[in-house]
């Protein structure tokens, strides 16, 4: 990380209207209608077991599903180990690949990839199902130097075939991502953890959104968002999971 790339990356019209807004919403965001405590002990008493979630759908599935995922922590460990970048961590990947196998969504979306555990996992599904498209929405890290090319750094060639990836922001990424697609059927949110960036990019695609849509969204226990919404929109199925640490709230079509 180096002071010397953040004021380059501001001097790049591309990068600095994003930027400028990112730390905008640092300093001036909504926390929601709980306050820390009450929300950590929400998740805490709400909390259903990932495993069990996944077994009651599809035992064979969930077992195929852990398969893949210890192929893909396999897989990271080693590239990672050969780069000096902290790329951070992965969101829920074993549930994205169960997702992906159990209901073969035709149009996954995703916003926030980093390293690429996500996408990888996508993609992984994607290919044993022979069907579907993965549209990636992220933003270079503007504290690295040619971050661009770590975007997605862990996800193999030979499966970029069915991957479109867009860099320049969740706002104008999504504009393009939306123009290709009239509807998301599995959509992951692991970008902005604001509530305002949040709201904002729930609010740009709930119109292509159905019934049967399936939303996972990654470190609700940043703010209340995911509260608000299920509360606000009556969302009748709902879930919370832990995964290493870190809460995910996954929003269902159905009771399960």
């Amino acid at each position: 990380m180096s002071f010397t790339n953040i004021i380059k990356s501001l001097f790049d019209k591309k990068k600095t209207k994003v930027i400028l807004e990112k730390i905008f919403i640092r300093f001036f965001d909504d926390k929601g209608s709980l306050n820390q405590e009450d929300l950590e002990n929400w998740l805490k008493e709400n909390e259903s077991e990932l495993s069990s979630f996944c077994k009651k759908q599809s035992g064979a599935l969930w077992r195929k599903s852990l398969k893949i995922s210890k192929k893909i922590e396999s897989f990271s460990k080693q590239k990672l180990s050969k780069i000096k970048i902290d790329l951070g961590g992965g969101g829920a990947y074993p549930l994205l690949i169960f997702l992906t196998l159990k209901y073969k969504p035709k149009n996954i979306v995703e916003t926030g990839v980093g390293a690429g555990f996500s996408s990888y996992a996508f993609l992984e599904g994607i290919k044993e199902n022979r069907l579907g498209k993965l549209y990636s929405s992220d933003f270079p890290y503007f504290r690295v130097s040619g971050a661009e090319k770590f975007i997605g750094y862990l996800v193999p060639n030979h499966l970029r075939k069915n991957w479109h990836l867009y860099t320049e922001g969740d706002q104008k990424n999504l504009k393009k991502i939306l123009k290709n697609i009239k509807k998301i059927n599995l959509f992951h949110y692991d970008s902005d953890k604001s509530y305002y960036g949040r709201r904002r990019t729930l609010n740009k695609i709930k119109f292509y959104l159905d019934r049967k849509s399936w939303i996972v969204m990654d470190d609700v226990q940043n703010n209340s968002y995911f509260f608000d919404l299920i509360n606000e929109e009556k969302k009748r199925y709902w879930k919370i999971f832990n995964f290493k640490g870190k809460w995910v709230g996954v929003i269902c079509p159905k009771k399960i």
